[in-house]
């Protein structure tokens, strides 16, 4: 079945807009585990890890925070590839 050239125009144009939303909301949730990665780390970042001043929980729970995000970060470009190729 061949599909009309309108109709591919509307579901390029649902492929952009769902790239679009997905952009937006991946922007809102990067922002605010990067937001929390900055607050675990504190004003003095890694210095913190080494001196033994208690935060080395902290900043361990940053590192495993970062890990996750990075994880996130490759489910979403896997994403972004899947949606390109089965909504085109």
């Amino acid at each position: 079945m061949r599909l009309s050239v309108s109709h591919k125009g509307n579901m390029s144009t649902r492929k952009n807009e769902t790239l679009r939303a997905l952009k937006e909301i991946w922007d809102f949730y990067e922002g605010e585990k990067l937001a929390y990665i900055e607050f675990l780390r504190g004003e003095h970042g890694k210095e913190d890890y080494f001196t033994g001043d208690g935060s080395k929980q902290r900043q361990k729970e940053a590192d495993e925070a970062e890990m996750y995000l990075d994880s996130k970060r490759a489910f979403m470009k896997q994403a972004k590839k899947y949606i390109r190729k089965c909504v085109a």
